[in-house]
């Protein structure tokens, strides 16, 4: 028997099969791009990135015909959801965390729920990355599409959705709202009034590990999976990254290398909020119950991707006509020792703050 895992990402999707042991099978990965209508705006093309999942999903089930697929799960980045129909037709884009969308609400917000009210329900302070300003945004300029919309499902709930699953999310990812209860393990009503939003558009909660389907006959033939294959709620990318790195008592911390480098510890009990909000720190559910979470983080792999389209265009296009990727060649003109470049990241931060 064997398990399949898919991690939806900012900038790309990964698919590995693996043994019940832990050993990967097989893997394959399909870039992809943020789109930008207007500046400060963006968002991913929901309906191309599902093909570019599913596409990733046949690479591998090709490669490995008659494998005996037991369950599949995702994870996926934190922030962005994806409007969806109860007969699961996708209904528009996925806006981005560091999109500029919904800021103006910050004000009010801020107002209704300062640092420590919030951060007492939620473990997080105000932001714009978050998807309540986001979903308030499209409330309040796109009334036909919020209606429309049966739910709003984050990444890994979509794919597991579109795959035939219950709508349903985690803790981990369901926390990258605002509008969850990191005690009570549920949405918080204080927190949806005080958006104006309504429960009803969000999925059921799921803890990681909880079967919550099975893939559709239909999608199962079409990506080469067996029948019956068992859908498990995933979880945020930066949490299965660490329970991948047996990072789930308190003391221990991964550092993962992505689109944002990121360094997650781990706790047993929420720290204390005062001292957390004095460091710009925030308190999240683990993908492991009974477990908590913070988000130390920095741009990483999408700097460099930015510096191969800006700067190795044409070598880029060369590779990929050849079928190989060209971060190798890049990599290997970086010194071992520091250079002389000094890169500068400058972020408002209204629309990406300190911590995740």
């Amino acid at each position: 028997m064997n398990l399949l895992g898919i991690d939806a990402g900012t900038t790309g999707c990964k698919v590995a099969l693996f043994s019940l042991q832990g050993e990967i099978l097989a893997s394959a990965y399909r870039e992809y791009d943020a789109q930008s209508p207007q500046a400060g705006w963006a968002q991913l093309d929901s309906s191309a990135i599902w093909e570019a999942v599913k596409a990733t999903i046949r690479t591998v089930t090709s490669a490995n015909p008659g494998a005996q697929i037991q369950a599949v799960s995702v994870s996926s980045l934190g922030e962005a959801v994806v409007p969806v129909s109860a007969d699961r037709q996708i209904l528009g884009p996925s806006i981005l965390n560091f999109d500029i969308r919904g800021e103006e609400f910050l004000p009010a917000l801020a107002a209704l729920l300062p640092d420590e009210r919030l951060y007492a329900i939620n473990g997080n302070t105000l932001g714009n990355h978050f998807g309540l300003t986001k979903l308030k945004w499209i409330r309040t300029y796109q009334p036909e599409l919020y209606e429309r919309t049966y739910k709003f499902l984050h990444w890994s709930s979509f794919i597991a959705f579109m795959l035939g699953a219950d709508p349903a999310v985690d803790a981990s990812m369901a926390n990258r709202t605002l509008l969850f209860d990191i005690h009570q393990g549920d949405w918080s009503e204080t927190l949806l009034q005080a958006a104006g939003l309504e429960r009803l558009k969000l999925p059921a909660i799921a803890p990681s590990g909880t079967v919550i389907g099975t893939v559709a006959a239909p999608i199962a033939a079409e990506l080469g999976l067996p029948p019956g294959v068992r859908i498990v709620s995933g979880a945020h990318d930066q949490c299965a990254n660490a329970v991948g790195a047996g990072v789930v008592d308190a003391g221990s911390t991964v550092f993962g290398m992505g689109t944002y480098h990121c360094i997650t510890p781990v706790f047993t009990t929420p720290p204390d909020p005062q001292t957390m909000i004095a460091r710009g720190l925030n308190t999240e559910n683990h993908a492991i119950p009974g477990r908590y979470v913070s988000f130390i983080y920095n741009q990483g792999g999408a700097v460099v991707k930015w510096f191969r389209d800006t700067f190795a265009t044409l070598e880029h296009r060369q590779a990929e006509a050849q079928g190989r990727s060209v971060y190798p060649d890049l990599f290997a003109e970086v010194s071992l020792e520091p250079g002389k470049l000094l890169e500068l990241l400058v972020w408002r931060s209204a629309v990406l703050p300190h911590t995740m």
